[in-house]
């Protein structure tokens, strides 16, 4: 049995006394072997009360605190196995500090990370510390204080801001409940976020107690031309997902396909004019470390003719 959680079971030590104890023998471990100092800043993600208009994106900021980590890449992927951790990512954060996802870690030598899941590692009911997936960020990421989101380029007129305001004019709620089949999920319609703002959807999930997103992704529009090579009409395709997970009375699968649901009812009863299809493309699961992200991608595909919303 382990000496700490030994000590721990027999006096009654203070759980914080142990977790320093393992946590120290640790740092004290990598201290001697790559004679370096693991204290680093946390740039804790917050999001804003506020959205954007047009994508729909809550606006971010980061505080500033320092915090003790240590920080593994593959090159000393060794040395962390002989303490349990593994990189799964461009690097492993050990640390006892409160940590989240979507935090970025900088490092002393400004080598700056975003914490993609946190891992915490129990023994029975004693704590030892938590396990950070980080991938490197490039430099161009940082901010120092506030940041504010970069608009994707566009206008409100656009394929996309029409699909996001045509879902939110049509998609009734009280179709979307919990699993009493009464209570209202909460939901939201957003452009997709591959590219920024850069934060993971689940602070959406856990920060905001949103319930359920609908995903708008860019749009492919073809014109058809007349004969003088003029558009008499557009050809629009339009990827949209649902996304969704477990919480306390919502399972997600059921919710997801509550969803599902409901986009088909929305193209099927309002058209806006011209006929629009709408297929399933794939329908998956994603492991997020601390949940799992259930997730289905439809194709909104229409003709339309010029002017037309």
């Amino acid at each position: 049995m382990d000496t700490a959680l030994y000590d721990y079971a027999r006096y009654d030590m203070a759980r914080y006394d142990i977790h320093d104890l393992q946590f120290d023998q640790i740092i004290a471990s990598f201290e001697d072997a790559f004679n370096a100092s693991f204290n680093v800043t946390r740039r804790s993600l917050r999001l804003s009360d506020d959205r954007d208009e047009l994508t729909g994106w809550w606006f971010k900021s980061y505080s500033e605190t320092t915090i003790q980590m240590i920080i593994g890449t593959h090159s000393v992927a060794s040395k962390l196995a002989s303490v349990g951790s593994y990189v799964n990512e461009d690097a492993v954060g050990l640390t006892l500090d409160s940590v989240h996802t979507g935090d970025q870690i900088v490092t002393s030598d400004n080598i700056s990370y975003e914490v993609k899941t946190v891992i915490p590692y129990e023994i029975g009911d004693s704590f030892l510390r938590r396990d950070c997936d980080l991938t490197r960020l490039p430099f161009a990421t940082l901010n120092t204080g506030s940041q504010t989101t970069t608009l994707p380029s566009g206008t409100p007129q656009d394929a996309r801001y029409r699909t996001k305001d045509w879902l939110e004019t049509y998609i009734d709620n009280a179709n979307l409940t919990k699993d009493d089949d009464a209570t209202q999920a909460s939901f939201i319609v957003m452009y997709d976020m591959k590219d920024q703002p850069q934060y993971p959807l689940t602070r959406v999930f856990k920060d905001k107690a949103i319930d359920l997103v609908f995903a708008i992704d860019d749009p492919a529009t073809e014109p058809l031309l007349d004969s003088e090579g003029e558009p008499h009409h557009y050809f629009e395709k339009i990827p949209i997902t649902t996304c969704c997970i477990d919480k306390t009375g919502i399972t997600g699968v059921k919710l997801q396909w509550k969803a599902n649901q409901e986009l088909r009812t929305v193209a099927k009863e309002h058209p806006l004019g011209s006929r629009r299809e709408l297929n399933l493309i794939s329908k998956d699961t994603e492991n997020l470390g601390s949940t799992i992200l259930y997730k289905s991608k439809f194709m909104l595909s229409y003709i339309r003719e010029p002017g037309e919303g």
